[in-house]
C-alpha cells in the first residue's frame, strides 16, 4: 500500500477508537445520576428489577374463569335493583317524594326494570290462562277436564278464495331451426337402431332391398346379367306396390269433409267462461248486400254472437266472443272490406234477380265508412247467436238491445262523433 492509504487508515482507526470511549463514558455517567437522583417509574410493571439480567417477556398463559362467576355478578345486581324498587315503592306509599333521591341511579340502564302503573309489583299468576279451559279448578293440582282432550285433531275450515288464481304458465322452450333439425335426425336414428336390434336378435325379417331401375344393377349384381327382362319385370312390380301402398296410406288418414269442418270449427272454438271480448262498430250505409253476407257469415264461422242493427240513421253490429274471434272480425271490419264501391252504377251490391236494388245508394256508398266505437271485456256473453235485425225506428232499434239488458250499446253508438265518425 501507498504511505498515503496508510496515513489514512491510521488517522479512521484513531478516531473510531476515541468515539467509542466517549460513548461507554457516557453510559456509565448516565446509570450513576440515575442512581443518585432515585429515578421512579410512572408504571411500576416498567421497572427493572436488576438490571444486571436481561429484560425477557413473560409467556402468556390462559386465564380460566371460575363457572358460576358470571352468575353470581347477575344475581348481585338484581338484588341491587330490586332493593332500589323496593325502596321507592316504600317512600311512594309514605308520601315522601323526593325527585333528588330518584335522579341518583337515573344514568344506571337496568334490563329488568318493569314500568310500574301503581304501588304493587305483579305477582306470578297461580294458574296461566291458556291453561284455564282444561283445568276444573284454579290450580294445577286439581285434575284435568277430560271431556277437553280428545283423540280427535281439529281443523282449521278452508276458505276458497273469491277470485280463482290463475296458473303460472311455464315458460316455452324455444328452439332454434338447427336444433329442431338436430332433434329429427336423433329420433330417427334411435328408431333405425331399434329395428337393426330387432333384427339382428332374429325378432323380425329384414326389409327387402328397395330397387329400381336406376340402381338395379348395382343391388342385383349377377343375377340383373342372367336374365334382365325378367328382373326388370320384378323391380317395375315392386315400383308399383310402393306407389299403391302411399296413396292408400295418403287415403286412410285423409280427413272426410264432415271432419274437415268439424276440425276447422274446434280451431276456432274460443272458451269464454272466464271473460268474453265485446266490440261495437257502426256504418253509414248497410244497404249493399254483400256487406251483409259477409258481416254475417263471418260472425258464426268465427263463432261470434251479437247483432247488426239496421236503422236508417245509425247502422250499428255488436259482436261478442273470444280474443281470436274478435281481433280477425275487427280486422274484416276495419280493413278487408272495401265499404266504398268504385262501381257507382251497382253500388247497392244487389245479387242477380234482386228487385230491392235503389238507385239513390249510389251517392251514400260513396261516402260509406266503417268505424270502432268501442272494444272492451265483459263477464258473459248477452247473445246466444249472431242476427241480423231490421229496425225502421230509434225506438225499435233500442228496445230490441234493452231486450238483452244491452240498451247502453245502442246510446253509446248514438253519441258517436260525426266528426269522429
Amino acid at each position: 500500500l501507498s504511505p498515503v492509504c496508510l496515513g489514512s487508515l491510521r488517522r479512521a482507526a484513531s478516531i473510531n477508537a476515541e468515539y467509542m470511549g466517549l460513548a461507554a463514558e457516557n453510559n456509565v455517567r448516565l446509570k450513576e445520576k440515575k442512581k443518585d437522583r432515585g429515578l421512579t417509574f410512572l408504571y411500576p410493571n416498567l421497572a427493572v428489577k436488576n438490571e444486571d439480567e436481561p429484560l425477557m417477556r413473560k409467556k402468556r398463559t390462559f386465564r380460566f374463569i371460575k363457572q358460576g362467576n358470571y352468575e353470581k355478578k347477575a344475581h348481585a345486581m338484581r338484588a341491587q335493583w330490586l332493593a332500589r324498587d323496593l325502596e321507592r315503592i316504600g317512600e311512594r306509599e309514605s308520601g315522601d317524594d323526593d325527585d333528588e333521591d330518584y335522579d341518583d341511579d337515573s344514568d344506571i340502564e337496568n334490563p329488568n326494570d318493569i314500568a310500574l302503573t301503581s304501588g304493587t309489583v305483579d305477582l306470578i299468576p297461580e294458574v296461566e290462562w291458556w291453561d284455564l279451559e282444561l283445568l276444573n279448578g284454579a290450580q294445577y293440582d286439581e285434575s284435568f277436564d277430560m271431556q277437553m282432550i280428545t283423540s280427535l285433531i281439529e281443523h282449521p275450515v278452508q276458505i276458497k278464495p273469491a277470485v280463482p288464481q290463475p296458473e303460472i304458465a311455464s315458460m316455452p322452450l324455444f328452439l332454434t331451426a338447427r336444433e329442431k333439425k338436430k332433434i329429427v335426425r336423433m329420433r330417427k336414428k334411435e328408431k333405425q337402431d331399434a329395428i337393426t336390434d330387432r333384427i339382428r336378435l332374429g325378432l323380425q325379417q329384414p326389409p327387402e332391398p328397395r330397387v329400381k331401375l336406376s340402381n338395379l344393377m348395382r343391388v342385383l349384381g349377377n343375377s340383373a346379367i342372367q336374365d334382365p327382362s325378367a328382373v326388370e319385370k320384378k323391380v317395375r312390380a315392386q315400383v308399383e306396390k310402393r306407389k299403391i301402398k302411399h296413396t292408400l296410406h295418403n287415403a286412410e288418414r285423409k280427413l272426410t269433409p264432415q271432419e274437415r269442418k268439424l276440425k276447422k270449427r274446434a280451431k276456432l272454438k274460443e272458451d269464454t267462461s272466464n271473460e268474453t271480448q265485446v266490440a261495437l262498430f257502426r256504418v253509414t250505409d248497410l244497404s249493399n248486400r254483400k256487406h251483409r253476407f259477409k258481416i254475417d257469415v263471418n260472425a258464426q264461422q268465427y263463432n261470434l254472437t251479437g247483432c247488426c242493427i239496421i236503422n236508417p240513421k245509425c247502422n250499428l253490429i255488436l259482436i261478442e266472443g273470444g280474443p281470436t274471434g274478435i281481433r280477425k272480425y275487427t280486422r274484416l271490419m276495419l280493413h278487408r272490406i272495401k265499404w266504398v264501391v268504385k262501381n257507382p252504377s251497382n253500388s247497392s251490391g244487389q245479387l242477380d234477380g234482386d228487385d230491392d236494388s235503389d238507385d239513390g245508394n249510389a251517392n251514400a256508398s260513396k261516402q260509406n265508412l266503417c268505424s270502432l266505437v268501442w272494444q272492451g271485456t265483459v263477464l258473459k256473453r248477452c247473445f246466444r247467436t249472431f242476427a241480423m235485425e231490421n229496425c225502421k225506428s230509434i225506438a225499435i232499434a233500442r228496445k230490441t238491445l234493452e231486450a238483452q239488458g244491452v240498451a247502453h250499446y245502442w246510446d253509446k253508438g248514438i253519441a258517436f262523433k260525426a266528426d269522429e265518425f
